[in-house]
């Protein structure tokens, strides 16, 4: 190779790498490149540009050709070639003012050598650990000392061994792993005495003592719990952790990095109990110098590491030293607690909260063990004063400087919404926390929160008093508005807490409690009152107060509807007085105006949720009497909610609904014919202006985009009515279906004047499919023939289109059919042979040729056969190996088995998921039919599958099957079906001379373990050879 080649190799990538070149002289480039690379001889062609070159391109470049023909084509170059060449980059990590990029190059490439070298020769380690000893401490200080590379080397060695590779037989790959594990303990030796020399250096030796860390941290991540069990070493790790709190960060995350892969494994040997009892003796120590000084300081980094150690500490190995009397387990929670209680940033207080949530669910675990009450003696001190601190940290009026740092904001459109701000999720987590310590501790804990909230209520109540009305609003008098709204908000909060209160309250502590439980009932509803008058009295939305104000009627309303359960209890114990029903209808009376607040959506939801929560909880026979119920009613038949949020009205209609339909309590006069009439008479009020459109009306698309929006909020609106009932009782289903069918009939007549807009289209399918799921068996089997027959005309009218109408109708005729096919009542089981067809047929061919809708189609296979399995195998049949409807069974099994040799992946998934289903479910796999026409197919389908790679992410899912495959067969050597199919599918895939080698590593499945980690073998010998191009 002349240098005049060389030289314009060089300018070549040089040029390549230029912006100033265009994409098609980039192209022209690459494709010569690429021919270059294909060489046999191209590693040569790269010395040469290394030897000469000084541009970092060609460098790059050539390291980078050297690593893909190393991986490629190693088998073909011999081996004093591979020696020459092993050297030279040996030789070329070590060259001095080098790009530290290009040094990790050579490393990485040699590495890569030395590993399919090292069964037969050792020098390579030799080498490394000569590098990692060769200097001395005061030298060892640059990225370019041979010390520094030799643990560099150690550490892409580790990682070149630990992940998956198809560069390298997997034989050789596991000896090379297996050479590594033997000298683990020379090499933690050797790491940790050259840390001990680091660390005594009084000079900065950051650079070196880094790149040991990471080293150490990667090689952690993987060895034997048991070459760690060196108190040396564990005791150097963290006299490093402690020099991040110290000012040196890089160092001391790094250090953590290494405790952290250490702390993380789950699996800890027995023997290692004392190892990890000293371990968290450090951790102590560790604690301790933190929370001494100032945690602000602490560089962000290495606090997010110090964190995640104690969270895996806590929720990984707590329980294993907690009962040892030399672990002072009191002690680290008071400076764990101290710790959580020091942070001022709100990430890393979430970070530390976790690691309290960590404690508190080891303590849920072993609740039972502690005390017969649930109580937890030895820590009740503890919970307490974790309790009061997330008290603490919740409320401005204690914890001002990181609250205000927690976003709360809502423009004017998220306020019609519900949308969760950064405070929704900070509550929301300490809130999930408190409810945990609760089930701890539950009497002494509500007691506070429940003080607490009696304080800030009657601070409300005296505020009342100072309020003042004037032009521009409501205020109070010697109080700045940005103090009143946290004020208000500490409130809100409070309120919310009182929800996790309801445990003690209800139950066996329901007469004890219960001028408490009204106690808290009062102030939500007296809080609610205030609010709402001082709302009323100003409308202006970024008024500070008003989000104060929003968030303690939420709370309150949020409060009430928890409290649903203690109702229930009260009705039951006054259940011969007035007085239940005049609690009810107080609550509801004093709620649910507050719907009307126009553009509120999460006061809104709130709102509708207590009146669901009330309906099915509670189901007061009275309810329908209540004026502020009736005005709901009156409401919904008016139109006057059609602008509010779905989600709320969605509710609204479902506990509306569900108000008239669902049963009273037991022994109650259920009325069945007067709620009959009350139900018909509000889908009437409802929806009576849709049973007024009639074809004429939209005969136009003009005309039909005219009643769009009626239309598509009349049909979401009778999709929410009719899904509510959907797992009720019978009776409740008559009811509902009784009123609505009229209005199904209406829609299904006009159904094809429809088509011509997309979105009522939609809409109609839409509700017809949640009507046949819900009410299948009370609209009967003549109005589902009609249904499904009118659909099947739209559905042949939509064949040829590709359209989104088209889309549409097809889709939704599926799901239309796939709730039919799974209906377990024998009158629908007549339409299953003229589903099996328009399956296979007519469906088939739309999917096919419109490329949609594949997954909703194949669950509708799927169903056919699990839904409708005595079709084909009868109960009671005398043969039950006897396949009644054979062809049907086939054919629907081999659409199946096309699926899996498309490129979907939602469909391979699902359908490989659907096959073990019905194997699990129906021993498909041992039946002769399957057996003889399909099994052989599935099996070469799926190990192509497998052996391609090409779906790696469900290679469980595809083992999994194919052991069912292969262990399912009845004859006497269960597993020879199998073998024989794998080697037909080898031979075809593989050349005759590696074949051989190959067949020999085949074993017969014993069981799932041996069977997965042989096929493993296999797949990755077969992507070796694939990889080098056999």
């Amino acid at each position: 190779m002349t240098e005049a080649f060389l030289s314009n190799l060089d300018n070549l990538l040089s040029e390549f790498y230029s912006t100033s070149s265009d994409n098609a002289r980039k192209s022209q480039i690459e494709q010569d490149l690429q021919n270059l690379k294909n060489a046999d001889n191209c590693w040569e062609c790269c010395i040469k540009l290394l030897q000469q070159s000084q541009s970092q391109y060609s460098q790059w470049w050539a390291l980078s050709t050297l690593e893909d023909y190393v991986a490629r084509k190693w088998t073909i170059i011999s081996e004093n070639d591979g020696n020459n060449l092993r050297e030279f980059l040996y030789q070329g990590a070590l060259r001095q003012n080098q790009i530290q990029f290009i040094t990790i190059k050579y490393i990485k490439v040699f590495v890569n050598i030395g590993i399919r070298q090292w069964k037969t020769n050792p020098v390579f380690f030799e080498k490394i650990m000569q590098l990692v000893t060769s200097s001395t401490v005061s030298s060892a200080q640059c990225s370019t000392s041979p010390s520094y590379v030799g643990v560099s080397m150690l550490m892409v060695l580790s990682e070149e061994q630990n992940r998956t590779r198809i560069d390298m037989p997997s034989e050789l790959f596991a000896a090379s792993k297996q050479k590594l594990n033997e000298h683990i303990p020379a090499i933690l030796s050797t790491l940790t005495s050259l840390l001990e020399k680091l660390i005594q250096e009084e000079r900065n030796n950051s650079v070196m003592c880094s790149c040991v860390l990471q080293c150490l941290s990667h090689l952690l991540s993987w060895i034997s719990l048991t070459e760690i069990l060196n108190p040396g070493l564990i005791n150097t790790i963290f006299s490093f952790a402690r020099q991040g709190i110290k000012g040196d960060s890089e160092l001391g995350t790094h250090a953590m990095s290494c405790i952290n892969e250490i702390v993380g494994r789950n699996l800890v040997p027995v023997q290692m109990e004392e190892f990890i009892l000293q371990l968290f003796q450090q951790t102590l120590q560790l604690l301790t110098t933190v929370t001494e000084g100032n945690v602000d300081s602490i560089e962000a980094g290495y606090h997010k590491k110090l964190i995640e150690f104690l969270n895996l500490f806590t929720s990984g190995h707590l329980r294993r030293v907690e009962s040892n009397s030399s672990f002072p387990v009191l002690e680290f929670l008071s400076l764990l607690f101290k710790f959580t209680d020091s942070q001022t940033d709100p990430d890393m207080f979430s970070g530390t909260i976790d690691v309290c949530s960590s404690w508190v669910d080891f303590l849920l675990s072993v609740q039972g063990s502690l005390s017969p009450d649930g109580t937890v003696p030895r820590y009740g001190e503890a919970l307490t004063t974790l309790a009061r601190m997330i008290l603490s940290k919740v409320r401005f009026q204690t914890n001002n400087s990181m609250l205000e740092d927690v976003d709360d904001t809502l423009d004017s459109s998220e306020l019609k919404e519900i949308v969760h701000t950064e405070w929704d999720l900070f509550l929301g987590k300490l809130t999930q926390l408190l409810s945990k310590i609760i089930d701890l501790h539950p009497v002494h804990i509500s007691s506070i929160i429940i003080a607490l909230c009696n304080e800030h209520c009657e601070g409300l109540y005296q505020l009342q008093a100072n309020i003042v009305l004037g032009d521009e609003g409501a205020s109070v008098q010697n109080i700045d508005s940005e103090v009143l709204s946290k004020h208000l908000r500490d409130i809100a909060t409070v309120l919310h807490l009182t929800q996790l209160t309801l445990p003690s309250l209800v139950g066996d502590h329901f007469s004890t409690h219960q001028d408490t439980t009204q106690g808290i009932l009062y102030h939500c509803i007296k809080c609610m009152q205030i609010t709402s008058n001082l709302r009323s009295k100003c409308s202006d939305v970024n008024w500070p107060v008003y989000r104060g104000h929003s968030q303690i009627l939420e709370s309150s309303v949020c409060v009430l509807s928890t409290f649903s359960q203690w109702f229930l209890q009260f009705g039951a114990k006054n259940s011969n007085s007035d007085l239940y029903s005049s609690m009810i209808t107080s609550v509801l009376d004093t709620v649910l105006p507050s719907f009307e607040h126009q553009g509120e959506g999460r006061v809104q939801q709130c709102v509708v949720d207590l009146l669901y929560k009330v309906v099915v909880v509670c189901r007061p026979q009275f309810i329908l009497s209540i004026p502020s119920v009736q005005a709901l009613f009156g409401g919904c038949i008016a139109g006057r909610y059609a602008s509010y949020s779905r989600s709320s009205l969605t509710t609204l209609h479902k506990a509306l609904t569900l108000a008239i339909v669902l049963p009273y309590q037991q022994g109650a006069d259920q009325k069945w014919p007067t709620r009959d009439q009350h139900f018909e008479q509000f889908i009437n009020g409802m929806f009576g202006r849709l049973l007024q459109i009639n074809a004429s009306d939209v005969n136009s698309s003009a005309a039909l985009e005219h009643h769009t929006p009626a239309l598509t909020f009349y049909l979401s609106s009778l999709s929410d009515i009719v899904s509510c009932v959907a797992h009720r009782e019978s009776k409740s289903k008559q009811i509902v279906c009784r009123a609505i069918l009229p209005v199904a009939r209406h829609l299904v007549i006009l159904l094809p004047h429809f088509e011509k807009n997309s979105r009522i289209f939609e809409h109609v399918l839409s509700f017809t499919t949640v009507l046949c799921d819900a009410l299948r068996v009370q609209l009967g089997p003549q109005f589902l023939l009609e249904l499904v027959g009118l659909c099947l005309s739209n559905f042949t009218k939509s064949k040829g289109s590709n359209s989104e109408v088209a889309k549409t109708t097809v889709e939704k005729f599926i799901e239309l059919l796939t709730n039919v096919v799974r209906e377990p009542s024998s009158i629908f089981k007549g339409f299953t042979p003229d589903i099996i067809n328009m399956a296979l047929k007519d469906i088939r061919e739309y999917v096919e040729k419109s490329g949609s809708l594949s997954c909703p189609y194949y669950l509708l296979l799927h169903s056919l056969l699990d839904f409708n399995w005595s079709y084909f195998y009868p109960r009671n049949a005398p043969d039950r190996e006897h396949c009644l409807n054979q062809e049907s069974f086939i054919a629907i099994l081999q659409v199946f088995g096309s699926s899996l040799l498309k490129s979907d992946f939602n469909v391979i998934k699902q359908n490989v998921i659907a096959l073990t289903d019905l194997n699990d479910k129906h021993e498909l796999f041992t039946k002769q039919t399957f057996i003889g026409h399909l099994k052989g197919n599935f099996i070469a389908v799926l190990l192509n599958l497998l052996f391609s790679g090409s779906m790696p992410i469900i290679d469980e899912e595809l083992e999994d099957t194919l052991y069912q495959l292969a262990s399912s067969h009845l004859e006497p050597n269960r597993g020879a079906f199998y073998v024989n199919s794998l080697t037909k599918y080898l031979a075809s895939t593989l050349p005759p001379n590696i074949l051989p080698n190959l067949l020999a590593k085949v074993e017969v499945p014993s069981n799932a373990a041996s069977f997965k980690i042989n096929l493993k073998c296999l797949v990755n010998e077969v992507k070796f050879y694939v990889n080098c191009g056999v």
